[in-house]
């Protein structure tokens, strides 16, 4: 398999890498305790050795669209440090994933404290597989002390199927009728002039900011607010995703208001990446098996949270029930049936939406590694914080990430300085933050129902 084509969507994000804007996401974990670099850097081998993709390199074929070039040779870069892992941050390599291995892996190290990063290239695996492949390695880690911690075999021959989506022929003709619906909503979505998140800053240089930077600020709804939350979703019919997806929309409309910009007839999309794994793709290596769908709220109505909840579920609802995330490959299909199509769609000056809302989940969901606490053990040492940042782009300005650990809800937000400041990336973080305690204020003060 010294060869694998890449799909529409490794396509799209090949493209999606722009100077400034890597398409890369960062994986941070925070341990305390001590690392043992020998058996660390063994694991680290024993288990990037099972993922193809994360030592391949593209290439461009003539007259054909590129593949994936399979190096077993190749081995994935680890780089150590010796310094305070809060004072420290290592210099991120923004990769040519044409050349070289467009992965890395830093170390920090301190006196009781260790700190893992993982940057490695979008085109090569979404979030989902990047905390997989974390997982793994961390359990490798902990079997060279003596534990016997099962570890999933990827099977590399799967790789080809990896778009297929576990969708017999059967199944994707009784979706055909969902798809070309969606199909008539994408391009009704097509005609909007989406706005950014501050329209003021609409000239990008070519280069906007260093490579090695990270622009992200984090915070957590803590375990005893978020176990009152989680209660809230389940009396409410309304899932996690549609209370986050609502929030978003309402904490811009607030923060657009309170800095005095855009207008009220203003269009506000939020893309949602959608994990389309099924059954069939347990065994699959580190790769993307993603999809985005757009949800787009006008600005005049952002201030009515009961509306956005319920057109949220109402939308989640329906694009589930259609597999309308699917949409999007056919939109990228359709691009590429002209020369350098989605390139041409990728690099159109226009804002395409106005914020990513990513939310992964449990991280680690089930791992043998997790106590009873929540949080990951291994030998010596305990992780007590993680932080994703996933990629933005020129003119959407901000991409959120949720995750579940430790019992609290993560939100780690990637913003571009281009547009807004350290502060004010805080405030629309404290806004949307703001929203989780509103809802759980609202419900303990309504009147229960006899």
């Amino acid at each position: 398999m010294p060869y694998v084509p890449l799909t529409l969507f490794e396509q799209y994000l090949l493209h999606e890498d722009q100077p400034g804007y890597p398409s890369r996401i960062v994986q941070e974990l925070q341990f305390n305790g001590s690392v043992n670099r020998e058996y660390f850097e063994k694991s680290v081998h024993e288990i990037t050795a099972m993922h193809p993709l994360l030592t391949a390199t593209v290439e461009k074929r003539s007259f054909r669209s590129p593949h994936w070039r399979i190096d077993d040779s190749s081995t994935f870069p680890i780089h150590w440090h010796k310094y305070g892992p809060h004072s420290f941050r290592p210099e991120l390599k923004r990769f040519d994933i044409t050349k070289e291995v467009s992965g890395e892996l830093h170390v920090i190290e301190s006196n009781d404290r260790w700190t893992l990063l993982l940057n490695i290239s979008h085109v090569i695996c979404d979030g989902v597989a990047s905390s997989a492949l974390l997982q793994d390695i961390l359990l490798a880690y902990d079997n060279r002390f003596g534990k016997v911690h099962p570890i999933p075999s990827p099977i590399p021959e799967l790789l080809p199927h990896r778009s297929k989506f576990g969708l017999s022929i059967s199944k994707k003709i009784a979706l055909l009728p969902a798809q070309v619906t969606g199909l008539i909503i994408a391009a009704t979505l097509a005609q909007r002039r989406i706005s950014p998140l501050n329209p003021a800053p609409l000239e990008y240089p070519e280069q906007p900011d260093p490579e090695g930077r990270q622009n992200v600020v984090s915070k957590y709804l803590d375990q005893s607010r978020f176990d009152q939350f989680q209660k809230l979703t389940k009396t409410s019919g309304k899932s996690l995703n549609d209370h986050c997806l609502a929030f978003l929309h309402s904490a811009i409309g607030r923060w657009r208001k309170r800095n005095g910009v855009g207008s009220p007839e203003d269009w506000i999309r939020i893309s949602v990446p959608k994990n389309l794994r099924s059954k069939s793709d347990l065994h699959l290596p580190a790769c993307n098996v993603i999809s985005i769908t757009p949800i787009d709220r006008q600005s005049k109505g952002l201030s009515n949270r009961e509306r956005l909840l319920r057109r949220a579920h109402e939308d989640m609802t329906f694009i589930k029930k259609g597999m309308l995330s699917l949409t999007f490959l056919a939109l990228l299909w359709i691009h590429r049936l002209r020369p350098n199509g989605i390139r041409k769609m990728s690099h159109r000056n226009i804002c395409r939406t106005t914020a990513v809302l990513s939310n992964i989940g449990r991280v680690f969901p089930l791992s043998p590694l997790l106590d009873e606490d929540q949080k990951l053990h291994i030998e010596n040492a305990t992780l007590e914080k993680t932080i994703t940042v996933a990629p933005i782009r020129p003119q959407t300005q901000t991409t959120l990430f949720l995750s579940i650990y430790g019992g609290e809800l993560c939100m780690d937000l990637n913003y571009d300085p281009m547009a807004l400041n350290r502060e004010k990336a805080e405030e629309l973080l404290d806004d949307f933050l703001a929203e989780f305690k509103s809802a759980l204020a609202r419900e303990t003060t309504q009147p229960r129902k006899n």
